[in-house]
């Protein structure tokens, strides 16, 4: 990738921060290799840069619990907080991608339900205005996001998390 670009940032844009992330996520990749986190097949194929940002995605995913909690015990404007936080990490990753990448439409997707979500949700200190509706909205939003989560897994190369599964 480096000698397509040119080596340094003031030829292609690729800066030493850029090129020690690359670095560190390829060591956790090896890392995650000789630990039996991927099967032979997952080995063998190349990482790309979409592999390597689907991954990011599931394990931020992951790491919201408004993805995977049960409904009857959120904290809406919680839910609401973590959702643009998820949407700002998608938008940053975006920037970056084309339209035609694999990762792509499966970002846009989940951006658009998450959207969607969050302007129907109305909350008062932190209760929804309306708690059966935003149980109900959460259950829609996370069943329409499903598909893509398994997008993204297919393209990470790894199954889906148990919580999000």
């Amino acid at each position: 990738m480096i000698d397509k670009r040119g080596s340094y940032a003031d030829e292609s844009g690729v800066s030493v921060e850029t090129l020690r992330e690359w670095r560190s996520n390829h060591y956790r990749i090896v890392d995650d290799a000789l630990n039996g986190a991927y099967d032979l097949f997952s080995l063998a194929r190349r990482q790309t840069k979409q592999s390597v940002d689907a991954r990011m995605l599931i394990e931020e995913m992951n790491k919201h619990a408004a993805f995977f909690a049960p409904v009857y015990d959120e904290d809406w404007t919680h839910v609401i907080s973590s959702f643009k936080r998820f949407r700002s990490t998608i938008g940053t990753l975006l920037v970056t991608t084309l339209p035609d990448d694999p990762i792509y439409s499966a970002c846009c997707e989940i951006d658009a339900a998450l959207r969607l979500f969050m302007n129907r949700i109305k909350t008062k200190n932190g209760q929804a205005v309306d708690e059966l509706d935003a149980q109900t909205c959460l259950l829609g939003v996370r069943i329409a996001i499903k598909p893509h989560i398994r997008q993204l897994s297919r393209i990470a190369g790894r199954s889906v998390p148990a919580n999000l599964a």
